[in-house]
């Protein structure tokens, strides 16, 4: 007799779903907003690291 597959479902860890902050703009020069548009740039890479943590976490990796 065949057994039945069982499936175990996991939660996703709270702090990869967790909301990333957007970086707040408070600066006046040109110089102020190169770093804003950085700070915007790591911001992304963030929520990306988060998104393949979680592919990794649930077997879906690219």
């Amino acid at each position: 007799m065949a057994t039945a597959p069982v499936i175990i479902r996991q939660e996703v860890p709270a702090h990869l779903i967790a909301e990333t902050p957007i970086p707040l703009w408070d600066g006046v020069t040109n110089a102020d907003l190169v770093e804003y548009a950085l700070d915007l740039r790591r911001s992304l890479g963030a929520c990306n690291a988060d998104k393949a943590a979680i592919r990794a976490a649930t077997g879906k990796e690219r």
